[in-house]
């Protein structure tokens, strides 16, 4: 059964996605599309910076792994999600990308993200959440 809220997630992520012509890791959770970072794209952009204790780290990408794959990537106005972790195995950044300020607004009320949101600041030291737009990207 097709939903609006699943044609505008699928319309959202095939418009500000590319398809990614990397090879991904066996544990990647990502799709074959690539995101897009781009000033003269109206998304919204959420980073996230967890500090973890270093034995911490894998556990927090697996779980950000997970509840994107169960709950976010299922929202309306969801575009996108990219997680990096630090070198020294003390912090996990989460970049994501919405729709709208609306789409990230709904989805953080929602039921099923505040359980997963509950569980991921659980395991950290700390949990620093920011919402950007996109000013310039530089490239070589």
């Amino acid at each position: 059964m097709v939903t609006e809220a699943g044609d505008r997630q699928r319309a959202a992520r095939d418009h500000y996605c590319i398809p990614s012509i990397i090879s991904s890791k066996e544990n990647d959770v990502a799709s074959d599309r690539v995101t897009i970072i781009d000033p003269n794209r109206p998304l919204l952009t959420l980073i996230n910076v967890y500090e973890v204790a270093p034995g911490k780290q894998a556990e927090l990408v697996q779980l950000l792994a997970d509840a994107t794959e169960k709950v976010m990537r299922h929202q309306p106005g969801f575009v996108s999600v990219n997680i990096h972790r630090s070198i020294d195995g003390t912090r996990v950044v989460n970049y994501a990308q919405w729709a709208s300020k609306e789409d990230f607004e709904r989805m953080m009320k929602s039921p099923g993200a505040q359980g997963q949101i509950k569980q991921l600041a659980a395991l950290a030291k700390s949990v620093s959440p920011a919402l950007y737009e996109v000013s310039s990207i530089h490239r070589s």
